[in-house]
């Protein structure tokens, strides 16, 4: 459980926290650890985004990567869309602008995902179409 609690989303508040030093089973600290988030019952949600860089990223373990990914799931989201390494953030705001288009017409989450992702190589100034700029972008565990 120590690795859940090194990976988390920084709240209103968190950033006064000294070296973003983790205050220990504090729920008013400013930071959700992903142990926290496992806890919390998350089974009627259908999709969570991480955007931000590495977001899939965590600790190795036999049960395999303990990370923010690991807390959504054990807390019962059906899909998380997530970051495998660093992101251009102008990239990035099109990328998702794209993946919620394709989402809100009634496509897939695997279809938006591929239709962002071609879009990104395709469409778009020609600096982005170098997969750095799409290809980190993995959907765990999604099921229609």
């Amino acid at each position: 459980s120590n690795c859940l609690n090194r990976s988390f989303l920084v709240m209103s508040g968190g950033n006064a926290l000294p070296q973003h030093k983790k205050v220990a089973n504090s729920y008013t600290d400013g930071l959700l650890t992903a142990a926290e988030i496992s806890h919390i019952d998350l089974h009627n949600v259908n999709l969570v985004v991480l955007s931000a860089c590495q977001s899939a990223k965590g600790d190795i373990s036999n049960e395999g990567v303990l990370g923010l990914q690991y807390g959504f799931k054990k807390a019962g989201v059906n899909s998380i869309l997530m970051c495998l390494d660093n992101v251009d953030d102008h990239a990035t705001q099109i990328f998702m602008e794209e993946f919620y288009k394709h989402l809100l017409k009634g496509l897939s989450k695997q279809e938006s995902l591929k239709k962002a992702q071609q879009f990104m190589r395709t469409n778009t100034d020609e600096k982005y179409h170098s997969p750095e700029y799409w290809a980190n972008y993995i959907l765990l565990d999604s099921i229609e």
